[in-house]
């Protein structure tokens, strides 16, 4: 049979990255501490998914867990 096409290789952006990580984090709204954290449908071992799959989250700061954190763990 025909060979099944390959999918293309995600979307990677720096620029797109930083914008959403400039936005309030898109679970507890706290502005100021976002991070751009892909998808975790997807993902496989050291993959991640297209750039355009992902929510700003809050990183984790002193005494308080981030949603980040939370959302990749929980």
């Amino acid at each position: 049979g025909p060979a099944a096409p390959k999918e293309p290789a995600p979307l990677r952006s720096e620029k797109y990255r930083r914008a959403v990580a400039s936005l309030p984090c898109a679970y507890c709204r706290i502005a100021g501490y976002s991070q751009h954290a892909h998808e975790n449908d997807g993902k496989g071992k050291g993959q991640k998914v297209d750039d355009r799959r992902a929510m700003p989250l809050c990183c984790t700061r002193p005494g308080i867990e981030g949603c980040h954190v939370a959302f990749d763990q929980y």
